[in-house]
């Protein structure tokens, strides 16, 4: 009898014991679990916590704040934007306030720190064009019914140096990151800054060119409280492979390009590096702007600007030909019926000879313009050779021959004074598609899981002990 209890209280005893081990195992991973949790919870609401506004694209922007063209957007863990290109040249535009509607985000306090952070990279040499820039209201603009511009080429450029928090000396428009001070930018200007202080940022607008394929990094865009934002510049990404086209060929011959001059005329889209309708000029490219297009965006102060007159269909009549010297976009007016084809190039691009062909073209030359406005693309800009309209009234001023000195070169506020060039890019790092950059120091948030952790197991080696003394 006597032995058949002991054995019966062993039993018992082994049995409390192995579920005592099994619950400090618990208890233990519980610690673990609960400081990984924290861990990454405080990292990452601590640079949420810094975040005003977030100037990228998102898969939560609602539907009529993103237009995307030229382009495909894939969002990584972390938030980082990748951009891949599906033509030479992608606009994507996040439109948060119109006039007399706002569509997403809230004003902002400018009597607090506020700072605008850029980190952005490419390895395939994707460039962000010098029209990349965001949008936000400010006094001196709202009196002339508009809103000002921050170009991300002032922001990097080392000529603005005193209102960089901090910045890579070795930004350029493929790659780097920069801290901008805006609050130290507006510097209590009480011209710029409204009375309560309260501002929009109402649109951005990203502007790249590339080769189908490249890809564009986007770490960080957006406006925050702080300068002290952890992992800049310190992720880059890999050389993209691009594979080759697998569609099949529509014919045994190959093709061969366009040429840009026949015995018919004169081509000028056949060597630009895009040809679109109502956007800024870029290096290299060809624009059509149609009547009621605001022509201070249209960065035409370095190219040949023809002015035409729409005689039948898609024939036009050259009305004007101005050569742009660099004090100011194109100064005339585009009138019913009227188009301004503008031509750029820097001198060494695949662009020059159009542009020097459009230097030679005189009032009552005859070009044949056909374009998509859906599509925003120009499909046929030709000057035809031995056609043109008799010129009635006073002889044209004889156009400027002076040679174009640069890319068109936006200044300071509404346009930055130089464009950067792309500089040489180290081998870069691979990105990490599972998680962010880590900041290097320790986090608090283990701190906290740890502590967290130590009073789990100790309450339950408190509540084991009252159970024992209770059974006992």
């Amino acid at each position: 009898m006597i032995k058949t209890i002991c054995g019966v209280f062993c039993r018992v005893y082994n049995e409390r014991k192995k579920a005592m081990k099994k619950i400090l195992a618990l208890a233990i991973v519980a610690i673990m679990l609960v400081s990984l949790a924290v861990s990454f919870a405080v990292t990452a609401t601590a640079e949420d916590d810094n975040l005003i506004l977030d100037l990228r694209p998102s898969k939560s922007l609602p539907k009529d704040v993103i237009s995307v063209t030229g382009c495909e957007l894939d969002y990584l863990k972390d938030g980082t934007v990748v951009v891949t290109l599906t033509k030479k040249h992608a606009d994507i535009t996040l439109t948060f306030a119109t006039e007399g509607m706002i569509l997403y985000g809230e004003e902002i306090d400018f009597t607090q720190p506020v700072y605008v952070i850029a980190d952005y990279a490419s390895a395939d040499g994707v460039i962000f064009n010098e029209v990349t820039q965001a949008h936000y209201t400010r006094k001196d603009k709202e009196a002339e019914g508009k809103v000002a511009d921050l170009w991300l080429i002032s922001m990097i450029n080392p000529d603005n140096a005193k209102y960089t928090a901090k910045k890579d000396p070795a930004s350029s428009m493929v790659s780097g990151y920069v801290v901008w001070d805006h609050t130290k930018y507006l510097d209590g200007n009480t011209e710029r800054i409204f009375d309560d202080h309260m501002h929009r940022f109402t649109s951005v607008n990203y502007q790249l060119d590339g080769k189908v394929g490249m890809k564009m990094y986007i770490y960080k865009f957006g406006v925050y409280s702080s300068a002290d934002i952890a992992g800049l510049g310190e992720t880059r990404p890999e050389k993209t492979v691009i594979e080759e086209s697998k569609e099949p060929e529509t014919s045994d011959e190959p093709t061969a390009p366009v040429p840009a001059e026949t015995d018919e005329g004169y081509n000028f889209i056949a060597t630009a590096s895009s040809a679109l309708v109502n956007e800024p000029i870029t290096g290299g490219s060809v624009r059509a702007f149609l009547p009621g297009y605001d022509l201070e965006k249209s960065n035409t102060k370095w190219t040949v600007n023809i002015l035409l007159k729409q005689t039948e269909g898609n024939r036009y009549s050259v009305v004007e030909c101005a050569n742009g010297s660099g004090e100011g976009n194109y100064q005339g007016t585009i009138g019913e019926d009227e188009i301004l084809l503008a031509v750029h190039s820097d001198g060494e691009d695949d662009n020059a000879e159009a542009r020097n062909k459009a230097m030679e073209v005189k009032p009552g030359d005859i070009f044949e313009i056909e374009y998509d406005l859906g599509a925003k693309l120009i499909t046929k800009a030709l000057l035809v050779y031995g056609e043109s309209e008799p010129v009635t009234g006073s002889e044209p001023e004889p156009v400027s021959e002076q040679e174009p000195e640069s890319e068109p070169e936006p200044v300071s506020e509404q346009e930055p004074e130089s464009e950067a060039e792309p500089e040489s890019e180290a081998a870069p790092e691979p990105v990490s598609e599972d998680k962010a950059p880590e900041s290097g120091s320790f986090p608090v948030g283990a701190i906290i899981g740890i502590i967290a952790g130590v009073v789990v197991v100790a309450a339950c080696v408190v509540f084991f002990i009252i159970k024992k003394k209770k059974s006992n």
